[in-house]
């Protein structure tokens, strides 16, 4: 071989190695383009926006509209809306990237701007997102369970917050001395892509937070008279679930929580609200009867009719398969369980009952018994809005 075969030799080696540590274009991943300040992160916006009305009283002397359009109701108590608000925000290995605590100075439905839910964030990935509102007595319920030591940094439990229950009733009714916010939740996958221009360093999303509990109101109303002064002191449902999950699950909302792309939907309904179609309890959940106290007593003869929220709010319910929700009525005097027998109970023509649902009852005692139509109004969802919000005095995120 002369001297320059050998060299065109070595020259054809050289470039073959030097192709094969290239590799094909094709086979390398491109990455994203980074704009100027770039560093991996942008800025999101979750502010929040309550609204709702205080509601002049818990009896009142009106029956109540038939409802037959879906419509929905806004919070009507102060303890029915958010005040305080806990977001963990999860990164796709199960990395707590953020878990912030913010306390409504007040639950009015005034409306002030915040900085306070602005998160630096990662981008480039589909993040979970947990809205936790009320929590106090979730914790209370559920072994003083302490949300704020999800540190930053460690592994979220998904497991255990996913198995967090609500097994206790809570009595906000006119006689309670410990009346409590009426907790909140949900949670979202929200997809953070990369900004491909500077605006795209601060972006919004704009997400809901559901109640977690059940409240019934009742209507009732005599059509015969009766010869003596009897007077309604209590109502009884039974069948109700005794335990239900803090956070929706399999939970399905009409109209959907997702559209086909992935991304959160926004509501169609004038009022932000939404159905929910199905969900999940616990297994092995059991039932149990809830007896309502009437106050001021109703008297029978006085041709009235009576409008009665109690303001109690229980487990979401689903009725076992070959039973059903039924009501009774209960009277003062020496007579009560005679009379209460006599008019019998009467089924609730219902199954499911989800979150967020305001059942009204309303009973007719008639001469041969009572008779109960009941409707399911759902409540208005409360929105995380862009640009506005109304907490004060934040937590600093856990580390």
């Amino acid at each position: 071989m002369t001297f320059i075969s050998k060299h065109i030799t070595a020259l054809i080696a050289s470039l073959a190695v030097m192709l094969a540590s290239c590799g094909s274009p094709a086979d390398e991943p491109v990455a994203p383009p980074r704009l100027p300040g770039d560093e991996g992160t942008v800025m999101l916006d979750l502010n929040v926006v309550v609204d709702g009305q205080t509601d002049p009283g818990a009896v009142g002397s009106r029956a109540f509209p038939v409802i037959e359009d879906g419509s929905f109701e806004d919070p009507v108590t102060d303890y029915e809306k958010l005040k305080t608000l806990r977001v963990i925000i999860v990164r796709p290995d199960g990395t707590v990237e953020h878990n912030r605590y913010v306390e409504l100075s007040t639950p009015a439905y005034n409306v002030l701007h915040s900085d306070n839910l602005r998160f630096n964030v990662r981008h480039s990935e589909r993040k979970t997102i947990y809205l936790l509102g009320n929590e106090a007595v979730v914790s209370k319920q559920n072994g003083d369970y302490d949300f704020s030591a999800i540190a930053v940094g460690s592994q979220f439990p998904a497991g255990t917050v996913a198995d967090l229950k609500l097994n206790a009733t809570i009595d906000n009714s006119l006689s309670s001395t410990s009346r409590t916010y009426v907790p909140m939740s949900e949670s979202f996958d929200v997809q953070i892509d990369a900004p491909k221009t500077m605006d795209d360093f601060e972006i919004t999303r704009q997400l809901f937070i559901t109640r977690s509990l059940i409240k019934f109101s009742f209507s009732v109303k005599s059509e015969v008279p009766y010869d003596t002064k009897r007077k309604l002191t209590g109502i009884s449902v039974t069948n109700l679930a005794d335990r239900s999950y803090y956070l929706p699950r399999a939970t399905v909302y009409d109209p959907p929580k997702y559209d086909a792309g992935g991304n959160v939907t926004q509501s169609t309904n004038d009022k932000g609200g939404r159905l929910i179609t199905s969900f999940e309890l616990p297994d092995g959940f059991s039932t149990t009867k809830r007896r309502f106290p009437v106050m001021p007593y109703y008297d029978l003869d006085s041709d009235n009719e009576l409008i009665f929220t109690p303001y109690i709010y229980m487990p979401e319910s689903d009725v076992k398969e070959g039973s059903s929700y039924n009501v009774r009525l209960y009277f003062d005097g020496d007579k009560d369980d005679e009379l209460s027998d006599w008019l019998g109970t009467r089924p609730l023509a219902i199954t499911d009952i989800p979150r967020n649902t305001h059942v009204k009852v309303n009973i007719k005692i008639t001469s041969v018994g009572i008779v109960a139509d009941v409707t399911l109004v759902p409540y208005t969802c409360i929105s995380l809005n862009p640009g506005f919000g109304g907490f004060e005095h934040p937590e600093e995120d856990t580390n």
